[in-house]
């Protein structure tokens, strides 16, 4: 795996946990308000963190964790994430993986190879703006096969979006809802503007907890089981 950063402890990557995160290279998408283009965009890349210095490096958190955040970029373009899972069980770790959803047929084989303890997978706008916001052409129909395959699968998980007042517009919101499964848990949390970015946002402002909450509201009242993070 091509690993870009690692923190070494966090409280907030992964609900209820004390864990490492491991952020991996490369994404197929360029959302243009992703705050990490040195994992996104090649040019901007440094040489990857050699296995062996991750491994280390996790070994040494042992006792201060309980768990490893699996992230990007975007996680499932790296083909070995099924031996990275298991040999982090090995250690006695939890493994939350964040996810996009791009890859459909990899969430599955990752399923039925190693299991996860925990899966997070943005909704990122409405089925009709999906592909221009992330740049890639039939980008949403996958992210659909997933959005069906992680609510089904058993695995505890949760969906997410990050909240983009000025672009994520009540109208937008409940379209985007409907993509949202009512059994699973589903998360807003607040945009935040950042000094460098994948591309151009600098339009949009920080999201107030005036719209979040907003949104909140929307959400329940649309029957979904949804909660603020980190405002």
């Amino acid at each position: 795996m091509k690993a870009g950063a690692l923190v070494k402890t966090t409280l907030i990557d992964y609900p209820g946990h004390i864990a490492s995160v491991v952020f991996c290279q490369g994404c197929p998408w360029r959302c243009p308000f992703c705050h990490n283009p040195e994992l996104v965009l090649p040019e901007c890349m440094e040489i990857p963190i050699p296995e062996d210095v991750v491994f280390r490096e996790l070994v040494n958190q042992k006792e201060s964790v309980d768990a490893v955040v699996l992230s990007g970029g975007e996680i499932l373009t790296q083909r070995d994430v099924a031996i990275w899972v298991e040999r982090i069980h090995a250690m006695g770790l939890k493994v939350k993986i964040d996810t996009n959803g791009y890859y459909p047929d990899r969430m599955m084989s990752l399923f039925e190879k190693a299991r996860p303890d925990y899966v997070a997978m943005d909704i990122k706008t409405d089925a009709a703006g999906y592909d221009k916001l992330v740049g890639k052409k039939g980008a949403f129909g996958r992210v659909r096969e997933s959005i069906s395959i992680l609510a089904s699968s058993g695995v505890d998980h949760e969906f997410r979006t990050t909240l983009i007042e000025g672009y994520h517009l009540p109208s937008r919101l409940l379209r985007l809802f409907e993509l949202v499964p009512n059994t699973s848990r589903y998360y807003l949390q607040a945009f935040r503007p950042a000094s460098v970015s994948v591309g151009d946002w600098s339009g949009y402002e920080a999201t107030s907890p005036e719209y979040i909450r907003l949104a909140e509201r929307l959400a329940k009242d649309f029957g979904l089981c949804v909660k603020i993070r980190n405002l």
